[in-house]
C-alpha cells in the first residue's frame, strides 16, 4: 500500500476540522407575527451556532465571512438597495438559504429572488394572467417525502395542522422533496430552489406551535440547515 503524503494528511485534517465546526446560522425574523415556539427548533442543536436579527439590520453589511446559512422566517415584500446587494452577494458566494413558511412572500417584485433562487412566489394580488394566491385557516395536511434526499432523511410522513397555501407559482426547475394531496394546498410543500451556485431550500410548513413542536418538523428544518451549509450530501 502506498503511504499517504504529508500534504494529503494535512488536507484531510483541515477538511475534518472544517466539517466539525458548527454551521453559522443567521435567523431573519420580522414583518410577520410569530409564536416564540419557533425558536424551539434551534434549541440544543449543537451542529449550529445561531444568531437572530431583522432583515435590514442583518444585511446592512457584507455577511459572507460571518455566516454560512440564512434561515428566513420573515415577511418583507420590500428590501433596500443595500440589503438587496448584500443578500445577492451572499447567495452568489455559494452560501445557504432556508426559507420557511411566510418567507415565500419576501421580495415578490424581485424576479431574481423568486425565479432564480427560491423558485416560488406567493401572489399577494393578481398580476397578469396569474390570480392572487390564497391561504386559509389551518388544515390537516399529510405531507409525504418524494424520493431520498439529505433534507428529508429520517423525517418520514408528516401529519400536521398547518396553514395551507394555494395558487402559488413554482419554477419548473425546483426539485420537490415533499408534497401533499390536500385540496386547499398546492402539491409541492418542501423543495430545493433552482439556483445552482448555492443550496436553497423552501419549507412551507411552520405556521405555529402545533408545527414548531413536532419532532418531525424540527428534524426537517435541522436537516435543511445542515444541507444548505454543506454539512451533508
Amino acid at each position: 500500500m502506498k503511504p499517504i503524503s504529508i500534504a494529503a494528511l494535512l488536507f484531510l485534517l483541515l477538511a475534518t476540522c472544517a466539517f466539525a465546526q458548527p454551521a453559522r446560522v443567521l435567523i431573519i425574523t420580522g414583518g410577520h407575527a410569530h409564536d416564540i415556539s419557533f425558536y424551539s427548533v434551534f434549541e440544543n442543536f449543537e451542529p449550529i451556532r445561531a444568531t437572530t436579527d431583522t432583515l435590514e439590520d442583518a444585511l446592512k453589511s457584507d455577511i459572507r465571512k460571518r455566516f454560512d446559512v440564512l434561515v428566513m422566517y420573515d415577511m418583507h415584500n420590500e428590501i433596500s438597495e443595500v440589503a438587496r446587494t448584500n443578500l445577492r452577494t451572499f447567495v452568489e458566494a455559494g452560501k445557504g438559504i432556508v426559507s420557511l413558511h411566510h418567507a415565500v412572500v419576501n421580495f415578490t417584485a424581485w424576479p431574481w429572488w423568486y425565479e432564480e433562487v427560491t423558485g416560488g412566489k406567493y401572489f399577494i394580488e393578481a398580476a397578469g394572467q396569474h390570480g392572487a394566491s390564497a391561504n386559509t385557516a389551518n388544515a390537516e395536511l399529510v405531507v409525504r417525502p418524494i424520493g431520498k434526499h439529505p433534507v428529508t432523511d429520517g423525517v418520514g410522513e408528516l401529519r400536521v395542522s398547518d396553514e395551507p397555501y394555494r395558487k402559488m407559482w413554482f419554477s419548473p426547475k425546483i426539485k420537490v422533496l415533499m408534497e401533499t394531496d390536500h385540496s386547499l394546498n398546492d402539491k409541492p410543500v418542501v423543495y430545493v430552489g433552482p439556483y445552482d451556485k448555492a443550496r436553497v431550500v423552501y419549507v412551507q410548513l411552520g405556521h405555529d406551535r402545533r408545527t414548531h413542536l413536532m419532532p418531525g418538523y424540527q428534524k426537517l428544518v435541522r436537516n435543511a440547515i445542515l444541507w444548505a451549509a454543506g454539512k451533508t450530501d
